[in-house]
């Protein structure tokens, strides 16, 4: 089985979303691929893996502890579920499940675990090796441009030398499922 690590948020959006996890989701559960995620039992964190099991499918959490102790957790419904002290150990852990990573919009929280992965996947392209995953950004509704703009400003002006071709934007809930069904074989 594999895992697809999805990161996103643990808000309510003011957007419509929920539709695509649903689709998502049932992709993912007639894929035989289960979701590693955040842990957590609100916004969209707590839609998805509720979601996702409810329709048959295998959840892992990795919370954080600051996040448990608050209550802020699904353990209650998930078939595999860790707790660690900080962000750095949280990431990594949710990073090493997965065999591929879908984020979808989000906070600073979201941002800060996709800047981590591009961080590993550019460092994988000038020979650091760390890892070798595709990152699926979803796009909706324009959600991220701004960063996807900033990212090519950042080739733009030589201070990255491109972007990994592990990165994968798409704007649509279809063009993301096409995209996994085209790389994750």
């Amino acid at each position: 089985m594999k895992f697809a690590g999805v990161f996103l948020s643990s808000s309510e959006p003011k957007f419509p979303i929920k539709d695509d996890i649903d689709k998502f989701c049932n992709f993912l559960v007639n894929s035989n691929t289960g979701i590693v995620y955040g842990g957590g039992n609100r916004g969209l964190m707590g839609y998805i893996s509720k979601k996702h099991k409810e329709i048959g499918g295998i959840v892992k959490g990795v919370n954080l502890k600051l996040f448990h102790d608050q209550g802020f957790t699904a353990q209650d419904y998930i078939d595999h579920f860790e707790v660690e002290d900080t962000l750095y150990i949280r990431k990594k852990k949710l990073i090493d499940y997965s065999d591929f990573i879908v984020v979808l919009p989000g906070g600073v929280g979201t941002a800060d675990e996709f800047f981590d992965v591009l961080t590993h996947l550019h460092m994988s392209e000038i020979g650091g090796g760390v890892i070798n995953k595709k990152l699926y950004l979803y796009n909706k509704d324009n959600y991220w441009s701004d960063l996807i703009a900033w990212i090519q400003k950042s080739v733009d002006f030589g201070m990255l030398s491109q972007i990994p071709k592990e990165l994968i934007v798409v704007n649509t809930i279809d063009e993301l499922i096409s995209a996994i069904k085209e790389n994750e074989n």
